[in-house]
């Protein structure tokens, strides 16, 4: 914690599996019955709202404060197991018992003034916030329907972000885009106000096979990852995205589905490195390195009348700019096998500035290529008359990265 402060992380969330055991039902932390009911007992509701408000004071005396806490996770699931050989502690939650959670921690953090704000849904999967029939379903209309018995838009301490995990909604491109195009629907339709926060994804189901048989190499695995933070962030309209985890031991040259560094941790440190930083990471970079805080996401057109589900497996475009309008942040991921020309026009890009390609990074399967700095075009030049084109070539299976400036500067 004290390292990430050194960081200067911006936003630093605290989230809870289950409920301690002395507030569950069965003195366990994970459910010994498949009910769907949450393991905390009815009469302990106060006592872990108290309880989560002490953890946020220890760590705000130690300068450590979190902005957000998350008190339920992944409710939908059972999370069901034997004594002796459970292998994950968790809860399910049915939304009424969330909305009584969620309503006894926002009084307990108004009643001891705590600054901390309250992430309401955490959901197993994107779908479970505005369909499914399950326990825990359609949560965006359930706590932001003004007219919900279980509203809790009216919270002191709620906050419109919505989360869900990406998960297991991205086996296929056509499923990959409808569950994110309808969760961008939903939150329409119950907004204005209402944020999605993809708050935890790896390649944990088997989406990132895309029907082929055997390992798939390092960039196959980063240009995947790639793809879901692009399509969260254009058919979702994500205001947040959030990998799980960091680091974890296992290979970086394949199949590096839950972690961007991975770890060697029986390795002696003289006869080799103690991990190895995977494709993934990189991939992450050209988003969380280049799309800063603040910046507007700029809407693309382009001219080869593709089908959403095409380009998914063709050239990915997104863009991004910052308050001023100075800076314009274009990324292109180039999922095919070859090579590809991009002829970027201008209009509407920046009203009444010319913006110059400053910077130009590269992430491919070539060894080195870890958001490497390419030299820029001759021909580089943004005008919004559009006389001035600029034109990019696309590595096979890459990810690019493209910084334009009004001011010549990166």
């Amino acid at each position: 914690m004290q390292e990430v402060k050194k960081y200067e992380v911006e936003n630093l969330i605290a989230f809870v599996n289950s409920p301690p055991v002395q507030f569950t039902k069965n003195g366990f932390g994970f459910k010994l019955v498949k009910d769907s009911s949450t393991n905390l007992s009815e009469d302990k509701i106060d006592d872990y709202a108290n309880f989560l408000a002490e953890v946020i004071k220890h760590f705000d005396k130690n300068n450590l404060h979190f902005n957000y806490i998350s008190p339920v996770n992944e409710p939908q699931w059972d999370w069901t197991g034997k004594i002796g050989s459970a292998k994950q502690e968790g809860s399910p939650w049915s939304n009424m018992e969330i909305y009584k959670t969620v309503k006894a921690l926002d009084n307990t953090l108004s009643g001891q003034k705590l600054k901390t704000k309250i992430l309401i849904t955490e959901a197993g999967m994107l779908d479970h916030l505005y369909a499914k029939n399950v326990n825990a379903s359609s949560q965006i209309k359930t706590f932001w329907d003004p007219k919900s018995q279980l509203y809790i838009g009216n919270l002191k301490n709620a906050t419109p972000f919505v989360e869900g995990h990406g998960y297991f909604t991205e086996n296929g491109d056509p499923n990959l885009i409808r569950a994110r195009t309808s969760l961008r629907d939903t939150l329409t339709h119950y907004g204005p106000g209402l944020e999605y926060w993809q708050s935890e994804y790896c390649m944990l189901g088997d989406g990132y096979k895309e029907n082929t048989t055997g390992k798939r190499s390092a960039i196959d695995c980063a240009l995947f990852l790639a793809k879901i933070i692009h399509h969260d962030l254009t058919k979702g309209n994500a205001t947040a995205w959030h990998y799980w985890n960091s680091y974890e031991p296992g290979p970086a040259d394949s199949n590096s589905l839950y972690y961007l560094i991975a770890m060697n941790p029986y390795r002696r440190t003289d006869t080799g490195n103690l991990y190895t930083v995977t494709k993934n990471l990189w991939a992450l970079g050209h988003y969380s390195l280049f799309i800063r805080p603040g910046m507007y996401r700029i809407e693309t057109e382009r001219n080869d009348d593709l089908s959403d589900t095409a380009i998914a497996q063709d050239v990915m475009i997104s863009a991004f700019r910052n308050t001023t309008g100075e800076k314009v942040v274009v990324n292109m991921i180039n999922y095919t096998s070859k090579d590809k020309k991009a002829l970027i026009k201008p209009e509407g890009l920046i009203a009444g500035r010319t913006m110059q390609l400053v910077k130009r990074y590269i992430t491919s399967a070539k060894e080195g290529d870890d958001i490497k700095n390419y030299p820029t075009a001759k021909k580089s030049s943004l005008a919004r008359s559009g006389k001035e084109n600029c034109e990019v070539v696309l590595p096979a299976r890459s990810i690019s990265t493209l910084i334009f400036s009004a001011n010549n500067k990166n």
